[in-house]
């Protein structure tokens, strides 16, 4: 049976992505991860595109990209019975990766939506709530930028070590999962409007002073 072109292509670039990941992981023990599920609240509308999830240790994600804003059919994971009304889970989590070994750590950090660990109540969904979904994934990229500064501090300082850049790490990811708890709590889940507002401002207004990090993910 003859495979279309685009399909055919589709299947190489998985097997290709899924081998590259297996070399990583498998040559990369030290390999460092976390993902923090955030729960919502709201209602109605859904999204059709969605965007090609690339495999990972964890699943599959997305990157963040300023340009590239999450889609409903990213919340790839099945339904899940939740407390209470939420409607939608966002996975996120941001790390780091060791690519080379020797005195000084060598590698690059990365903020990840995991598309298979989030999921969503179709028929229940919302602009609204996607927005505040989006601002969740925000922080995560915060927070890997914040990292990534922390590193060029302790490289500043001599005291750049495999040590030092575990309890760092360890330190913001505690941090930023209390980030995002007051996030919620001050939002009311997206129903709060004004407080949601402040806070879209917030988040924008400390991306753009940690700018310089958007791009170099490499320390």
């Amino acid at each position: 049976m003859l495979i279309p072109r685009p399909i055919e292509a589709l299947i190489v670039f998985i097997i290709v992505t899924a081998l590259v990941q297996f070399y990583i992981d498998l040559g990369h023990p030290q390999q460092s991860i976390v993902a923090k599920a955030m729960q919502v609240n709201h209602t109605m509308d859904d999204h059709t595109s969605g965007h090609i999830c690339m495999l990972t240790a964890n699943g599959t994600a997305l990157a963040w990209k300023k340009e590239t804003l999450l889609d409903w059919n990213d919340f790839k994971a099945e339904e899940k019975n939740s407390p209470g009304q939420a409607v939608a889970t966002s996975n996120t989590g941001f790390g780091y990766t060791i690519t080379k070994k020797g005195f000084k750590p060598q590698g690059y950090v990365f903020a990840h939506f995991y598309c298979s660990g989030s999921w969503k109540k179709p028929g229940l969904l919302s602009d609204q709530v996607l927005a505040h979904e989006q601002r969740h994934f925000d922080i995560c990229e915060l927070y890997s930028r914040k990292f990534l500064a922390s590193i060029d501090a302790l490289k500043t300082e001599q005291n750049f070590n495999f040590a030092t850049l575990s309890t760092t790490y360890d330190e913001l990811n505690k941090e930023f999962a209390g980030f995002q708890e007051q996030y919620d709590e001050e939002t009311k889940h997206s129903m709060d409007a004004f407080a949601q507002k402040l806070w879209n401002g917030r988040i924008k207004r400390e991306l753009e002073q940690l700018e310089q990090y958007a791009l170099n993910r490499n320390f």
